[in-house]
C-alpha cells in the first residue's frame, strides 16, 4: 500500500498539516486518503464507528486502535459501513489482509458481528 505521506505529497496537500501534532497530522491525512479512495466514507462515519467501537472488537484492548477492513481494499473490499471494524495493532496484525475463512472461528465471528453491528447502527442513524 502506498505510504500516506507519499500519497499526500503527490496530491500537493503537504501544506494543510502545518501546526498539528503527529497524531493530528496522521488522522488528517488518513481522512483525506479515505475520501480519495471512496466517495461513500465520511468523517461522520469515522466518528460514529469510533464512538460505537471504542476498543478492539476482538480482544477488548484500547491501545493502538485502528480501523480495519473486514475484506481488504486490495482484495476488492469497499470502504463502507459493514466492512470496517476497530482493531488493536496486535489483532490487526494477526488478521492482516487474510480472508475471514482463514482465521480462527471465534476471531472471525467477533469481526463479522462488529461489522454488522456498525452497519445496522449506521443505517439506523443516517435517516
Amino acid at each position: 500500500m502506498e505510504d500516506i505521506f507519499d500519497f499526500m505529497s503527490k496530491k500537493g496537500c503537504g501544506n494543510i498539516i502545518h501546526g498539528k501534532s503527529g497524531k493530528e497530522k496522521y488522522w488528517s491525512l488518513r481522512g483525506r486518503v479515505k475520501r480519495e479512495k471512496s466517495n461513500i466514507w465520511t468523517m461522520d462515519m469515522d466518528r460514529s464507528l469510533l464512538k460505537l467501537q471504542d476498543k478492539c472488537v476482538v480482544c477488548g484492548g484500547n491501545q493502538n486502535l485502528a480501523i480495519d477492513h473486514v475484506f481488504a481494499l486490495k482484495k476488492g473490499g469497499k470502504l463502507i459501513p459493514g466492512n470496517v471494524v476497530v482493531l488493536c495493532q496486535p489483532c490487526n496484525s494477526k488478521k492482516n489482509s487474510r480472508d475471514l475463512k482463514d482465521l480462527e472461528i471465534n476471531f472471525a465471528n467477533k469481526i463479522i458481528n462488529a461489522a454488522k453491528e456498525f452497519k445496522d447502527y449506521w443505517d439506523k442513524i443516517k435517516y
